[in-house]
């Protein structure tokens, strides 16, 4: 909307301020968008400001709740290299649920969230997960070469280890990602 919603001006100037929400005993600070007419001095706020106030107050429910932020869900999604409806079908929700959270329209569950930062923080229970749903195919990462496990001071005895020379001429253990245990 450019004109006023009382004398139809288009003259207007856009502003904001911080409002204080009270939710679940606590105070969220929440900045609100609105528009005032320079005519008539009416305030007001258009729908595209509306549905902007909505997101910030929903994105400010979350932090508090510890969920995951619009803008970590799609860092997260683009991470693993999954489109919005592959993490759809990953995590449920219908096939347009990662368009929504990713546009803070609407907010992801407590056990979604979990469920989120568990798979995308661990690829072992990821693939797990993939697995359980019959869904191995959409597992993207590369899995790294290998992975150094300990230090070796001692130079003898390094013919089953691969030599992962540092600068100070030390020697790690590396092994190769089929040996990896979860735990270890």
């Amino acid at each position: 909307m450019n004109n006023c919603i009382s004398c139809g001006s288009h003259e207007l100037n856009m502003q904001t301020e911080t409002l204080s929400m009270r939710y679940k005993k606590a105070h969220l600070d929440v900045v609100s968008e609105f528009s005032v007419c320079k005519v008539c001095n009416e305030e007001f706020e258009s729908p595209v400001q509306a549905n902007a106030n909505d997101i910030s107050m929903r994105e400010a429910k979350k932090e508090h709740d510890g969920l995951l932020g619009k803008d970590s869900l799609k860092r997260l999604r683009v991470q693993h290299k999954w489109t919005q409806q592959e993490a759809a079908i990953i995590f449920g929700g219908g096939i347009n649920s990662f368009s929504k959270y990713e546009r803070g329209e609407v907010s992801q569950s407590d056990s979604l969230d979990k469920l989120i930062r568990l798979c995308t923080s661990d690829t072992l229970i990821l693939k797990k997960h993939l697995k359980l749903i019959d869904r191995e195919d959409l597992f993207k990462l590369s899995a790294p070469k290998c992975k150094v496990v300990d230090f070796i001071s001692d130079k003898s005895n390094t013919q089953r280890y691969s030599k992962k020379i540092t600068s100070n001429n030390s020697v790690h253990r590396v092994i190769e990602p089929i040996e990896w245990q979860y735990g270890t």
